[in-house]
């Protein structure tokens, strides 16, 4: 009985410990598929054990080589015990073509002056950055159009009769083939990975790129 009670507590002691840790949400990326023409901005939401919270500290950087961004937020335990979510919106800025490891790290401080860190929680994500900064238009605003999108397997592009070979771009400005479209404008796709891919007319006079995913 006695081991079990000390296994019990301990265990709970566990997880109210883990419980004290801040909570981080999936982020959100603005714009969705950025550019090195866009300012990106990363808007995270953070869970914390403790209400109110005061951000004390909000700090970021960016590396290029090795491409990361870290976020570094900061928040007061506060007096009240009950949970509290808060959104914070981290404007990074212009960054250059490429995948960003996105390194975030949340802390919670013993006071509000400043950052006194007691305990912390990370996740790790990724964040592309296309190469294709010109040219590129919604769908609906182009001369010409490619459906469906999101697509599995085979790709139909309207207005394609003057443009008899396309180029399949990945989401970091790599080119990955050249395609042909037969008569009914239909091109196979089937082989590409899932993942966000531009496709660029070989005569653009006035064609946009187009974004389409493969799923």
């Amino acid at each position: 009985m006695k081991k079990f009670l000390l296994s019990f507590l301990l265990c709970f002691g566990v997880a109210l410990l883990k419980a004290q840790f801040p909570f981080i949400h999936a982020s959100t990326i603005i714009p969705l598929s950025p550019t090195p023409a866009d300012i990106v901005k990363i808007v995270t939401r953070i869970s914390t054990p403790h209400q109110p919270i005061v951000v004390v500290d909000l700090i970021q950087t960016v590396t290029h080589n090795p491409k990361e961004i870290n976020l570094r937020p900061c928040y007061w335990h506060g007096a009240a015990t009950s949970p509290q979510t808060h959104i914070d919106t981290f404007v990074v800025g212009q960054l250059q073509a490429g995948v960003y490891t996105i390194k975030h790290r949340a802390y919670m401080s013993s006071t509000q002056q400043h950052c006194t860190k007691t305990d912390s929680n990370m996740v790790v994500s990724t964040l592309t950055v296309s190469g294709l900064t010109s040219g590129i238009k919604d769908i609906e605003k182009s001369e010409i159009s490619i459906y469906p999108n999101p697509v599995s397997d085979k790709l139909y592009i309207k207005g394609y009769k003057n443009f008899s070979e396309a180029e399949i771009y990945r989401s970091d400005g790599s080119l990955v083939t050249l395609v042909k479209a037969d008569e009914s404008g239909e091109v196979n796709v089937a082989f590409l990975a899932k993942g966000i891919y531009f496709v660029r007319f070989s005569n653009p006079i006035g064609i946009p790129v187009i974004k389409f995913i493969k799923e």
